[in-house]
């Protein structure tokens, strides 16, 4: 390489991110689109495609206006837009040393000019990375974001102009990768527990059932259609009916009432939901219907009785990898937190040549949130002109309570409400198929995300894949071809069922006893801890209860404590009951580092609120323990 400054650069890029390093090596530059010029203070400037992307009074004046918006906060991450000639990433990076800085610039012919021309020394720093495309972008975000991130999306007023398009698709994609890291840890810190606590408890059933990935291939060319509770769902319902017998039927477990009651018996229902109980099912005839359960799904649902239930035991998923290696499966089975998209692999497992999605809106049309007739069919959105923005209500409270609940109670009344004020909490927006931005909530925009992840993974698999979204009028999801249903499916050949007569997977039972009994004393070294941190934390309670602040006792107990907990931390246990301690591994951490002495009333607080976590994760240690002896002793015999 002949350009010693564009080596230099690149050399710095490499460290993380040498495939970027190599695209900018290898791009040719239209020289006609791009040259230096400058601002009326005498310092470069560069004009792209005829427009400069720094001000012509000054960029560098621009750029130290730029950077005097924001501070040094820890928790506030700043994504730049437009790399330029570096002025902005410089300025910034001489005052931001706590977070990332992420320099998104998506023309390559930029990239390639400006690092042969310019060294940028902010480029040479550790907490600055340089990115080319949004899913980079996004996963740089995902990386270097928690909880209490807040992202920042830095830009000139020129370069804004110039790319509108993409900095509103950067802008939305910004907020999605922090969206998804949030679900993520909400899923953490609320779900995760329950989920723990129901995949042991279901354990012993996991263990007889046949598991999806022994179906591979089992409709093999045939016709899957996947059926969500979108609004669109409704505007199908004559066509599925026209048409039942040249697909199988996969439908999330929300819409399985409303199928049935229209006459249309689903062949599968996945249900990976920890929350309900068994109302769904109620009354309704699954004889001929299959019922495919991840291993943390509400324990209730493994009794209902199908014409068969089908384990779905994702890798990744908390204990899951530990059963996994238990019963021998070896695939990389996903779940992503949407029950459809469980199904939509599940599909893909059976060989389906064309899989066809309906009712996957993924936004609100219309005013419409789910399909009529399913479980939140009577929601709405729609847009308070007062407080200028969309928001979710329900038409018929009442009829919501018994379709979500099952009966009215004052307790089913606040939780209710609480799911309607939850969904209000996170709505967002998405690109419908007609290039319009749709409301929607936060989970669904991240939804089309995986589903357009796995579209791209399916078809580079097998290009020869049909995939299809009939869901008229919801989010555009790429890779997916967006077709009519009666349009994609009336030349279809009508479909044979099959029985399902396979049995559960085969596995080493002396192997399974030999790891269960392994497991279970991980468990009771795990409890014991939470034994001597519950001691420390009551201790330390009971003495600044009586003494009315921070003495020589308590702050000893604090340090035993924390001591302690750090060693819990790092305590070898990889199958899931450490995410009751990462509810509030944060706020004792912060404490670690602050002066024993200040912050007391925060301190009480906390410690209160790792005393119940200390007892839940005692009283769930029992539980583990109980129900892999039976499994061990019971099961397994």
């Amino acid at each position: 390489m002949e350009n010693k400054v564009l080596e230099e650069n690149l050399e710095i890029i490499k460290k993380y991110d040498s495939t970027l390093a190599d695209k900018i090596l290898m791009f040719e530059c239209e020289k006609s689109n791009i040259e230096l010029c400058q601002t009326q203070k005498g310092e470069y400037n560069i004009s792209y495609k005829g427009y400069c992307l720094h001000s012509q009074q000054s960029a560098q004046l621009e750029a130290e206006a730029i950077a005097n918006c924001f501070q040094d906060e820890e928790n506030e991450i700043k994504v730049i837009f437009g790399l330029g000639l570096g002025y902005v990433v410089d300025e910034l990076s001489k005052k931001i040393q706590k977070t990332k800085l992420i320099v998104y610039e998506k023309e390559l012919e930029i990239l390639k000019f400006v690092l042969s021309i310019a060294k940028i020394d902010a480029l040479e720093k550790e907490n600055v990375i340089l990115c080319n495309d949004k899913k980079t972008l996004k996963n740089y975000v995902k990386n270097y974001t928690n909880k209490d991130s807040v992202m920042k999306l830095v830009y000139t007023k020129t370069y804004k102009k110039i790319f509108a398009d993409d900095f509103e698709e950067v802008s939305k994609t910004v907020q999605k990768a922090q969206g998804q890291h949030s679900a993520n840890i909400n899923t953490v810190l609320i779900k995760a527990p329950l989920a723990l606590r129901y995949t042991y408890s279901n354990l012993d059933k996991i263990l007889n059932l046949p598991y999806i990935g022994q179906f591979k291939d089992f409709y093999k060319g045939k016709t899957a259609l996947i059926v969500s509770a979108g609004p669109s769902l409704k505007n199908e319902i004559e066509n599925i009916k026209k048409y039942r017998n040249k697909f199988i039927i996969f439908c999330v477990n929300i819409t399985m009432r409303y199928l049935i009651e229209q006459g249309i018996k689903p062949d599968f229902v996945g249900d990976v939901e920890t929350f309900g109980d068994n109302y769904q099912y109620k009354d309704l005839d699954l004889s001929d219907t299959c019922l495919i359960l991840e291993s943390f799904s509400n324990e209730l649902k493994f009794e209902v009785k199908p014409k068969q239930i089908i384990s779905y035991i994702s890798a990744n998923n908390f204990i899951n990898p530990w059963i996994r290696d238990l019963m021998n499966i070896e695939d990389n089975l996903e779940t992503m937190g949407t029950v459809s998209y469980a199904l939509l692999e599940s599909a893909r497992i059976m060989g389906f040549q064309k899989i066809i999605l309906v009712g996957q809106d993924l936004a609100y049309s219309n005013g419409q949130c789910y399909s009529k007739g399913s479980l939140y069919g009577d929601l709405e959105c729609i847009f308070d002109e007062e407080e200028k923005k969309y928001k979710i209500i329900t038409k018929d409270f009442e009829n919501f309570l018994i379709k979500f609940a099952g009966s009215d109670t004052p307790e089913n009344r606040k939780k209710a409400q609480k799911q309607i004020e939850g969904l209000n909490k996170v709505i967002f927006t998405v690109k419908g198929q007609n290039g319009s931005y749709l409301p929607t909530q936060n989970g669904y925009a991240l939804f089309v995300d995986f589903f357009e992840d796995a579209a791209e993974a399916y078809l580079k698999e097998n290009p020869n894949l049909e995939l299809i979204n009939s869901s008229k009028g919801g989010a555009q999801i790429d890779g997916f071809k967006n077709i009519e249903l009666e349009k994609a499916v009336r030349d279809n050949p009508d479909i044979e069922r099959k029985e399902i007569n396979i049995k559960n997977i085969e596995y080493d039972k002396e192997y399974c006893i030999s790891k269960i009994q392994e497991h279970i004393e991980n468990i009771k070294g795990f409890q014991a801890l939470a034994k001597e941190l519950k001691m420390y934390c009551k201790k330390f309670l009971q003495e600044t209860y009586i003494k009315k602040n921070q003495t020589q006792n308590s702050i000893n107990c604090m340090k035993k404590h924390n001591e302690l907990l750090k060693e819990m931390l790092k305590y070898y246990f990889p199958f899931g009951t450490r995410i009751y301690i990462h509810r509030f591994t944060h706020k004792i951490i912060e404490l670690i580092e602050k002066d024993f002495t200040k912050n007391l009333y925060t301190i009480k607080t906390t410690y209160e609120e790792l005393l119940k976590i200390y007892e839940e994760i005692d009283s769930f240690s029992d539980f583990a323990v109980e129900k892999l002896t039976y499994c061990q002793s019971v099961v397994l015999q």
